[in-house]
Parts: structure tokens; C-alpha cells; sequence
């Protein structure tokens, strides 16, 4: 996992560095409430800020995320959850965004329980 990670962020800051941002020193990065959304983006924010960018973080709910990327407003969202959990925000918004790389693929969500013969 921490490979597949590092090969994300390195396909990320790639694509940054090789092409010219609004203004190189400057990057808006949103993200939602969750653990590895909020996890990732503060990994991306540090390796982002060795390569001399100033980074901005803003946490909102996906659907203005989504929103903001295809208007410009903001530079990445390092959480989509796709093809599944956000794919109606993806048909709407996705031909205004690139995909830079994949952490892991078909993650969906959901709930578990322990069966009743594993509680004590």
C-alpha cells in the first residue's frame, strides 16, 4: 500500500512540476472529513512544499469538491472514490477533470458487524 501511495504522489507532483500552475508557489488542495482522505492530502501537502510550493488546504464535503476542481477554483483532490461511491459526482463533473493516478481501485463502502459467535 505505501508503494502504491508513493507512485500516486510521484505521478502527482510530476504532473505539477511539469507544467506551469497558476502560480508555481501556490496549490489549493481539497479534501473531505474522513481518515485516509485527510491522511493523504497532508502527505501530498508535505511533499508538495519540499518542491518549494505553497500549499492550501481546504476541507468541504465531496459534491462542492467536485464543484470547485471543475471550475478551476481549486488544484487537487486527492479522495475520489470512484468508480462507485462518487460516481454520480464523476458523470456530472468528470470530463472537466483528469485523473492523475489511482491509490487503490473499486473501493466501496459500507458497514460491518462482527458475527454473533465472535462477541464474547
Amino acid at each position: 500500500m505505501n508503494k502504491i501511495i508513493y507512485i500516486l504522489l510521484s505521478v502527482l507532483l510530476l504532473g505539477l512540476t511539469s507544467c506551469e500552475p497558476r502560480h508555481k508557489q501556490d496549490v489549493l488542495i481539497l479534501y473531505p472529513n474522513w481518515a485516509e482522505g485527510i491522511a493523504i492530502t497532508y502527505l501530498a501537502k508535505v511533499m508538495l512544499e519540499d518542491k518549494g510550493y505553497t500549499v492550501t488546504l481546504k476541507r468541504i464535503e465531496p459534491g462542492p469538491i467536485y464543484t470547485a476542481l471543475s471550475r478551476g477554483d481549486a488544484d487537487i483532490y486527492m479522495d475520489a472514490w470512484l468508480p462507485h461511491t462518487q460516481k454520480d459526482y464523476w458523470a456530472k463533473y468528470g470530463h472537466k477533470l483528469d485523473v492523475l493516478g489511482t491509490v487503490f481501485d473499486d473501493g466501496i463502502t459500507g458497514l460491518v458487524v462482527p458475527a454473533p459467535e465472535a462477541i464474547p
